[in-house]
């Protein structure tokens, strides 16, 4: 097999001068996902024994709880695992998957319940 010997070259497509540039779908939906997760993040915010924890990933959010083993067993006995898990290496605390909004409510519903 022979080595590249010479520049890779890439072809970018400039738009007209008076041409708009179009939102990407994939913008918008990673738009649609950090409305919901600030959405999501200030409801969690308002339940007690619950502390959300800035989380820079796009998909989950910390929370710091007592007994975090309990509350992830609790809710994931209401909803589909996987939905809340417990991180092994930040120890008091749940991950909770964002999802749609009327999955997020049954999550707040069940979050409440759990730390109750």
């Amino acid at each position: 097999m022979r080595a590249a010997t010479g520049p890779i070259l890439t072809f970018v497509q400039i738009p007209d001068a008076g041409q708009q540039p179009q939102p990407s779908l994939a913008g918008q939906e990673a738009a649609n996902v950090i409305d919901e997760k600030d959405r999501f993040y200030s409801r969690l915010a308002t339940i007690p024994g619950i502390q959300p924890m800035p989380s820079p990933a796009l998909g989950w959010i910390l929370l710091r709880v007592e007994r975090p083993n309990e509350v992830a067993r609790r809710v994931t006995r209401r909803l589909d695992p996987g939905i809340v898990s417990v991180p092994r290496h930040v120890e008091g605390t749940v991950r909770v998957v964002i999802s749609d909004p009327k999955t997020n409510e049954r999550v707040l519903r069940a979050l409440k319940e759990a730390v109750a």
